[in-house]
């Protein structure tokens, strides 16, 4: 049985045997080896590298095997061929366990890129730790392999590889041996064959038998070479590098160094033990500046034919990056300590005047990096890295970790800082901030892992965004990943969660108000990612900065590349989000909501909506257009091709309606673009923009073309509308255009009513000669009485018009008020267009314009007597000719009257054949005294385009003083505004130069003032003399890097135009200064000649912090620290002098020191100023006072408190007492009281009036407002006696469609009705205030209340005669009743009631006086009733009116004038005697009985008792009145013949 076995197993043996001697037999036969080559192919074309030429392998399977040729790729662009290719090899060998190859040659290899199908590459192997291990013997292949000769005689690599102008060609030998028994040996050589040349070899050698390793590899090519260029190392510098190391396998050293030219220097020691435990430690420095340099544009390395020595470029390298890295960590150290000082640092791009900051890669680069790796692995199979450390300057990384690689489990831990001024922090721009701190821990089992990040950023800021400050003190990340790795065995299943959050934010530094300090920024993300899908799902995330926040949810599948989300923004207070998002005035609510789907590759949609309301945006047109509301509503859809389409838009706001569909192309294609607009009022829209309309809107749009040539469908309707000032109730828009920005063809068609008449405008354009010129005929405009009738034909080539335009409009008027403009007279134009006999442009004017006003009456901004034009031109950049004039005369505009104004324009050839335009200007005229000027210059384009403006002559004479240039003075008008003004001469000896540049983001201005004459003020009515000089000087630049200057001035000898007796006239110099900063601004002033000693200001103002955003924007910072100083010691009468007060005069001495500092918010002001032996003279109101002592001192930190006293010249005191809270400069808040005791504050000769009173002053400067009561203790007004001619006051009265329209007056009378004090005062007069003069003597008192303000004040009360008397012609009228009512007009115009009677014997005459004081009516009755023509003759004569003798009627007609105000004149002895003796009372009249005269006299002694006399031709008597209660009074009467009298009086107003 046995030998039955052994002979089976043998038999199948031998079977076996046989079947694969068979089988090599059949593969070593041409049909085996055209077998093999064909699977070849079909493996590589089935692993997508392309197609394959691969003929039949020659030779032997068991010697030598010869492959003429591979190919594989495009047949016309294979990436790889290999030639001549020969194995030869020994398979008996493998009977040993040793492969063994005796050559392997190539004869040529070329490599190209291999194509990109779209194919993603292959996923790698995930990394799995457990299958981490350092080298070691085991790492060595189980079979022997011995490659005796390895050589590749050409090797081409394409171009497309190296980034080589030229394919680089190498040549390659080498042999291996690689075993578990024999010492394991490897020499590789690789050599350029062309230009530059350079070398690859390596030789290493390792027996683990005798446990010795040694290594030695070389690396070198000249500049210019491979491995630079494939690099992509800037310049292409040399490159050498060489790994060396000898040494047993338990304790191997060996060192690594490498350079390439000066970009970078490495240098490394590696000490490494294969046994008896694998370890590994590698220590290393890398020096890379000259790389950062290169790669931040610096500076470049030369290349090998300018290379200056090796020795001398290094050193220069060292030294400069040396300086530069010392250079530049002292500044960020200096910067940082600022920063911690002041909490508001300026980041390095607010360095205006400073050198350009290093880049960041500079400033990183310019310290050597270390770095370090220590690793090692034990029996158990861990591996742990016990030290990993990269540093540099102030940055240090350190970490530990630890592997089991039998169970997985992992443990690692990573800590970082970069220290304040570390060079690190600088790769963070534009954000900034003074140091950081990141952790790193990871553990778990792998698969399983849970990792977690930590930073923290201490003091971070963003430049450009707020204040510049830091917007918290710090800023904290956390971020962790937890769940699956993925592995062999299973894809990642993760767990993902971020959180942001700030510490102490201070909102202001981000823009934000500080109400955001709670959650200002803040974010929240979790998520995971499920590795068998290969799907990220974020299942929420927030970010929050103040009350705005965005959130987002959805997918995003890595396979496809498609996301499936949904965004959302919601904002409560946008104003917070101002700053940030460059709008200073954003306000309002906004959200807004996106469902996204798609790929980039398929096509993406989003379904968008938004609300917002009350939103405002700081753009004016935008703003109107919102109304504060804003809806959307759309579907948007991105194709693969990247044409946009949004469906379905609907856009709605408080104004308008938008909707329709939108479309635009990948290549700007706008078919299918389909729109409609629907404007319910067009006027807020309109008045933001400027344009004079207001109405309905609706249109309808339809585009076609494209962007850089679409064409236009527009079908337009206003209703219920108002072009300017002109009422149109239905106005038609039709425009139909195509190639609108290349050659304009289609119909325009506009036609409506208005309010002047039917509108109509019409045009049509049409191409001709085939496309190439357009013809524009039918162009006409009628539109009340106004005519436009043109035809142009215009050759798109050389852009030549023939054509004409003529103009008619008998009166501007309509069109002005089409253009909402307030303009007249009438114009007459003629233009025609054509070509000259050279082929050229020549325009034709003829125009006369007469009686041009903008504006009418008072409001008149500007008005032309005629203006003409007269114009033949040639407009040819190469050879203009021709001339226009325009004069003009009897321009008045403001002040300024020129008589004539003459413009003449010469056209003429400019630099580079752009045209220019020669002009000359003279005028002759008035503006406060006579003017004259004369000036010439040209216009011109300069290579840019830009418009520049030079004026060559200047000669005139303008307020006196002459004015001419001494240089060409240039304008350049472009996106920024440059002027050149180097030399303008005013008067004998001033001279002004300016250079200035004025843009949107930047401002520049650097200029000279020398001796100006100030003469020109005093023809302004300023109070200076003759002689005075200003000189100065400004520098000042403002841009995107910062903000500088200084502003000084200087004035010398300048007299003040007044004299005053006893006082030297001062003569005043001086000097002020402005420096300003990013910060701050520091404002110095002195002036001489007012005192003692000269009135200085020192003064250092907070600035709102520079912006990038808005760099020319300065504004002073409420919070910012604020510092100041006033001194001065003087006469106040100088000074008085010196600022002009008229009708003013002030006397005695002033001293003030005074400091502030604190903020501009929360001021501390100290010290104050002393007012010693003054006076004050109100010269129109007669009031003087005297011994005026007072202090301004300090109440608290924002206080200052003031205390003033004076007397009247008598027993009369004012005294002012009160606090100024300055804890807002910009608004000062008051608290002052005024105290009036006897006072006699009215002086005049027509008026004498003292007062008692307590008022008070509150509030700020723009809303003051005066309390109080005022007591008129006595006053006394004299009517004078005669009174001048007066002219008749002609009333004009304007109506306006049947209205009568009030006159509002000029703007300024307007602004200055509106201002002044808020009043709140009751003037009370108990009695005493008499009225006297033209025989009138009267007594009244009453009460008023004084509201409104001191411009328009509202009066309201009444005044009421005490007693009273007028002499008319001898006889006395007694006041029976006097009232004299103010019921709060805007205009006091108060009503009067007035009763006088005189009793003749017979008959008792009753004058009234009724109606409004401006208008009164008086009426002249009798009792008993007689005809008025008799009321005087028998009220004053005592006889009918037909015995009255001529002089009795002459009196009579004097009688009437003086009751009706006309009459008088002449000396008063009476009120003469009464001045002298002092008495209240004294009159001379006639008796009752119209016989004899009488003479009466009286006083007050008190408020309450009054004592008269009375002395007649035959008897006399005494009478007392003594008031006992307001309604009660007694009265005695003794007469001179003994008899006497006594009575009470009860008296009642109502």
């Amino acid at each position: 049985m046995r030998r039955v076995i052994g002979i089976g197993v043998l038999g199948l043996g031998v079977v076996l045997v046989g079947g694969v001697a068979g089988g090599l037999i059949w593969a070593d036969s041409d049909s085996g080896r055209e077998t093999i080559a064909g699977l070849a192919r079909d493996g590589i074309e089935a692993a997508g590298l392309g197609p394959v030429d691969l003929p039949a392998i020659e030779g032997s399977l068991f010697g030598r095997l010869h492959l003429p040729r591979l190919r594989i790729g495009d047949p016309d662009d294979p990436w790889l061929e290999a030639e001549d290719v020969t194995l030869n090899w020994r398979p008996s060998a493998l009977l040993q366990g040793r492969v063994e190859i005796r050559t392997l040659n190539a004869g040529r290899i070329a490599v190209a890129p291999p194509p990109d199908d779209g194919t993603p590459p292959p996923p790698s192997e995930p990394f799995d730790p457990r299958n981490l291990r350092l080298p070691d013997g085991g790492m060595l292949p189980p079979v022997s392999i011995d490659l005796r000769q390895l050589s590749i005689d050409l090797l081409e690599l394409d171009p497309r590889l190296t980034g080589l102008p030229a394919p680089a060609l190498l040549g390659v030998d080498g042999a291996a041996r690689i075993g578990r028994g024999d010492p394991s040996w490897a020499r590789l050589d690789v050599h350029r064959l062309d230009e530059p040349g350079g070398r690859v070899s390596a030789a290493v050698e390792i027996a683990f038998d005798t446990g010795t390793l040694d290594i030695e590899a070389v690396a070198e090519e000249a500049a210019g070479g491979l491995v630079a260029s494939m690099a992509g190392l800037p310049g292409q510098p040399p490159v050498t590098a060489r790994l060396e190391g000898r040494g047993p396998l338990d304790g191997w050293t060996g060192r690594l160094t490498a350079t390439a030219g000066q970009l970078i220097d490495l240098d490394t020691t590696i000490d490494l033990a294969l046994r008896p435990d694998p370890s590994i430690a590698i220590d290393g420095r890398l020096d890379w500046s000259g790389m950062g340099r290169a790669m931040a544009g610096l500076d470049l390395v030369p290349d090998a034919a300018t290379e200056p020595p090796a020795e001398s470029v290094a050193g220069a390298a060292v030294d400069v990056v040396a300086d530069a890295a010392a250079d530049a960590v002292a500044e960020a150290a200096d910067q940082v300590a600022a920063d911690e000082a002041t909490r508001a640092p300026e980041t390095a791009d607010d360095n205006m005047g400073g050198a350009e900051p290093p880049p960041p890669l500079v400033l990183v680069s310019a310290d050597p990096w270390h770095f370090a790796l220590a690793a090692r692995q034990n029996a158990d199979g861990v591996v742990a890295v016990d030290r990993l450390t990269l540093s540099t300057t102030d940055v240090i990384l350190d970490g530990t970790a630890g592997i089991e690689t039998d169970t997985g489990a992992v443990q690692a831990h990573l800590t970082g800082n970069a220290a304040p001024g570390a060079p690190l922090l600088t790769l963070a721009r534009p954000a900034s901030m003074s140091a950081l701190t990141l952790t790193l821990e990871a553990e778990g089992t792998w698969p399983q892992i849970d990792a977690r990040l930590a930073a923290t950023a201490a003091a971070p800021r963003l430049a450009g965004i707020g204040d510049g400050g830091p917007f918290a003190s710090a800023m904290r990340l956390n971020a962790s990943v937890s769940g699956r790795a993925p592995d062999d065995a299973a894809p990642a299943d993760l767990d993902l969660a971020v959180d942001l959050d700030l510490d102490a934010p201070r909102p202001l530094a981000l823009g934000l108000p500080p109400e955001a300090a709670d959650g200002v920024l803040s974010l929240s993300a979790r998520g995971d990612f499920d590795g068998a899908d290969n799907l990220l799902t974020i299942d929420a995330a927030m970010l929050d900065v103040g009350t705005a926040n965005l959130s987002a949810t959805g997918s995003y599948d890595l396979t496809r590349g498609t996301v499936d989300g949904q965004f959302g923004l919601s904002a409560e207070t946008l104003s917070r989000l101002a700053s940030l998002s460059g709008l200073p005035d954003l306000a309002g609510t906004l959200g807004v909501e996106a469902k996204v789907s798609g790929s980039p590759t398929t096509g993406m949609t989003a379904d968008i909506s938004a609300e917002g309301r009350s939103m405002r945006l700081g753009i004016p047109a935008a703003d109107a257009a919102l109304g504060g509301r804003i809806d959307l509503a759309t579907r948007v859809a991105v194709g693969a091709d990247g044409g946009v389409t949004a469906e379905n838009l609907s856009l709605a706001t408080d104004t308008l309606k938008l909707g329709g569909r939108a479309a635009l192309g990948p290549q700007g294609a706008l078919d299918g673009t389909s729109l409609s607009l629907a404007v319910a009022r067009l006027a807020p829209i309109a008045e933001a923009t400027g344009a004079p309309v207001a109405g309905r809107l609706e249109a309808d749009v339809d585009l076609s073309g494209s962007m850089d040539d679409p064409a236009a469908r527009i079908a337009a309707t206003l209703t219920d509308g108002q072009l300017g000032s002109i009422a149109v109730p239905r106005l038609v828009v039709d425009l139909d255009g195509r190639n609108l920005l290349t050659a304009p063809t289609g119909q325009l068609a506009v036609t409506g009513d208005t309010a002047e008449g039917p509108l109509a405008l019409r045009a049509n354009a049409t191409a001709a000669d085939g496309g190439k010129r357009i013809d524009v005929s039918d162009l006409s405009l009628d539109f009340a009485g106004t005519t436009v009738r043109g035809e142009a034909a215009v050759t798109l080539a050389t852009a030549l018009a023939r054509g004409r335009l003529d103009v008619t409009a008998p009166s501007l008027a309509p069109l002005g008020r089409l253009a909402g403009l307030d303009l007249g007279g009438s114009l007459d134009l003629d233009l025609r267009f054509d070509a000259d006999n050279r082929g050229r442009q020549r325009v034709l004017a003829d125009g006369t314009a007469d009686d041009i006003a903008v504006g009418q009456g008072a409001d008149t901004v500007a008005a032309v007597g005629q203006l003409t034009l007269n114009a033949d031109m040639v407009l040819d950049g190469g050879a203009p000719a021709g001339r226009a004039r325009i004069a003009a005369t009897q321009v008045t505009a403001g002040p300024v009257t020129l008589e004539t104004v003459t413009l003449t324009a010469i056209p003429q050839s400019g630099a580079g054949g752009r045209m220019a335009t020669a002009f000359d200007v003279e005028a002759t005229g008035n503006f406060r005294g006579r003017l004259r000027l004369a000036a010439g210059g040209n216009i011109a384009t300069d290579r840019q385009g830009a418009m520049v403006v030079t004026l060559d002559d200047l000669d005139g004479q303008v307020l006196g003083t002459s004015l001419g240039l001494g240089a060409p003075a240039t304008v350049q008008l472009a996106e920024a505004t440059r002027l050149d003004l180097p030399d303008l001469r005013i008067g004998k000896d001033g001279r002004v130069s300016l250079q200035a540049v004025m843009a949107a983001d930047r401002v520049t201005a650097e200029g000279r003032l020398n001796d100006l004459p100030l003469d020109p003020l005093r023809r302004f009515q300023a109070p200076i003399g003759q002689g005075g000089k200003l000189s100065g000087s400004i520098d000042v630049a403002m841009g995107p890097r910062g903000r500088e200057g200084r502003i000084a001035l200087n004035i010398a000898d300048l007299p003040v135009d007044a004299e005053v007796e006893g006082m030297q006239t001062p003569v005043i110099s001086g000097d002020a200064g402005l420096t300003l900063g990013n910060r701050s601004a520091d404002l110095t002033l002195k002036i001489n000649g007012l005192g003692d000693q000269p009135l200085s200001v020192e003064a250092d103002l907070p600035l709102a912090p520079f912006s990038s955003n808005a760099p020319t924007a300065i504004a002073l910072n409420d919070d910012g620290p604020v510092s100041g100083r006033l001194q001065w010691a003087g006469d106040l009468g100088k000074l008085a002098l010196a600022v002009g007060v008229d009708g003013h005069r002030l006397a005695g001495r002033i001293d003030a020191d005074m400091s502030v500092n604190g903020t501009m918010s929360a001021p501390d002001v100290s010290g104050g100023i002393q007012l010693r032996d003054a006076a004050y003279e109100n010269l129109d109101m007669g009031t003087l006072l005297t011994d005026i002592r007072g202090d301004i001192g300090v109440a608290g930190r924002c206080c200052l408190s003031i205390r003033i006293d004076g007397r009247d010249g008598g027993s009369g005191t004012v005294g002012v007492d009160g606090t100024l809270n300055l804890t807002d400069l910009a608004d000062p808040q008051m608290d002052i009281k005024v105290a009036v005791n006897q006072a006699r504050l009215v002086r005049r000769d027509e008026a004498d009036a003292t007062l008692d009173g307590a008022l008070t002053m509150t509030g700020g400067l723009a809303d003051v407002r005066l309390d109080g009561t005022l007591t008129v203790r006595q006053a006394e007004i004299r009517l004078p006696e005669s009174m001048p001619p007066s002219v008749r006051t002609i009333e004009v009265v304007e109506k306006r469609d049947g209205r009568i329209v009030a006159d509002p007056g000029t703007t300024a009378e307007q602004e200055a009705r509106a201002g002044g004090l808020n009043l709140a005062v009751e003037v009370r007069a108990p009695g005493r205030i008499f009225v006297r003069g033209r025989g009138l003597d009267t007594e009244w008192e009453g009460t008023l209340n004084i509201t409104g303000t001191s411009n328009t004040p509202i009066i309201r009360g009444t005044l009421s005669v005490v007693r009273g008397e007028a002499d008319v012609i001898g006889r006395t009228l007694t006041f029976s009743k006097g009232v004299i009512t103010f019921d709060g007009l805007a205009d006091p115009d108060p009503r009067l009631d007035i009763e006088a009677t005189l009793a003749g014997s017979d008959v008792t005459a009753i004058v009234q006086v009724t109606g409004r004081a401006s208008e009164p009516e008086l009426t002249l009755t009798s009792n008993p009733v007689l005809p008025q023509d008799e009321v005087l003759a028998r009220a004053f004569f005592g006889k009918p009116g037909a015995k009255l003798s001529a002089l009795d009627a002459i009196r009579v007609g004097q009688g009437l004038a003086t009751l009706t105000g006309g009459g008088g004149g002449g000396f008063d002895p009476t009120g003469f005697a009464r001045d002298l003796f002092g008495l209240d009372v004294l009159d001379i009249g006639a008796a009752d009985s119209g016989d004899a005269p009488s003479v009466r006299a009286g006083k007050y002694l008190s408020d309450d008792l009054f004592v008269g006399v009375e002395q007649g031709a035959g008897s006399s008597k005494a009478t007392v009145e003594l008031e006992v209660m307001p309604n009660i009074s007694v009265d005695t009467e003794v007469g001179g013949e003994g008899g006497a009298s006594a009575g009470i009086t009860w008296s009642y107003d109502y």
